[in-house]
């Protein structure tokens, strides 16, 4: 918030959410602002121009060509970060494929990690010999957080072109299902629930093929 109540000799650029102009303002320069509300401008006030007001509208611009570039972006960034997921660990990758699944499971389990472990993280973090520990998971958190979207579009791509073995027929699933995710949450509004429910049903996922990694197994029955 700018308030001007007094005297400007200028010319100014001003870019803020509200401009109020009060009634002892002598403004003898020319004013351009850009801001998301009207400016309030006291009738008592002396302008020496009328000012150049530009309103600016939340959310994304979809009318500027930059701003699709940067989506595709987006799109090629986690599809580079799942290839490598896809290549280096093809075991736990499918196992989180097949957690995502079970979507009733997954979203549970992810909206319970998706508030608990920043809490007992930031709480290991007050005390300093858990600081290390902290940080760690905060870290991991993230990386889980940004991974969801990789392993749901993997299940989004393989609804859409079936189950082929191969790493080739998983490649196309995961860019497909990358492509679809990323262009629903380019929508108006429900774009960024989307991304939400995304984040907790892919990391409820990852939550499964852990628990599934680290469960004692039972020995077989001879």
């Amino acid at each position: 918030v700018l308030d001007i109540d007094g005297s400007l000799d200028s010319n100014a650029r001003i870019r803020s959410d509200r401009l109020t102009i009060g009634p002892h303002a002598e403004i003898k320069g020319h004013i351009k602002y850009s801001g998301r509300r009207q400016p309030d401008i006291s009738p008592s006030a002396k302008l020496g121009s009328p000012i150049e007001i530009t309103i600016v509208k939340r959310g994304p611009n979809y009318r500027r060509p930059g701003y699709y570039w940067h989506q595709t972006l987006m799109w090629g960034a986690s599809f580079l970060f799942g290839l490598v997921l896809l290549l280096v660990v093809p075991a736990f990758f499918s196992d989180v494929a097949q957690g995502s699944k079970r979507i009733g499971p997954a979203l549970g389990f992810g909206a319970l990690f998706l508030f608990a472990t920043p809490i007992a993280a930031i709480i290991a973090c007050i005390t300093i010999v858990g600081l290390g520990v902290g940080i760690a998971a905060l870290l991991l958190y993230v990386i889980a957080l940004y991974s969801a979207q990789v392993f749901v579009g993997s299940w989004l791509g393989e609804k859409l072109l079936g189950a082929e073995v191969g790493v080739g027929a998983a490649i196309g699933r995961l860019a497909l299902g990358l492509a679809i995710l990323r262009a629903l949450h380019m929508l108006p509004y429900v774009g960024p629930l989307i991304g939400l429910v995304v984040a907790i049903w892919g990391l409820g996922a990852l939550s499964l093929a852990l628990y599934k990694r680290t469960r004692p197994q039972s020995p077989a029955a001879a």
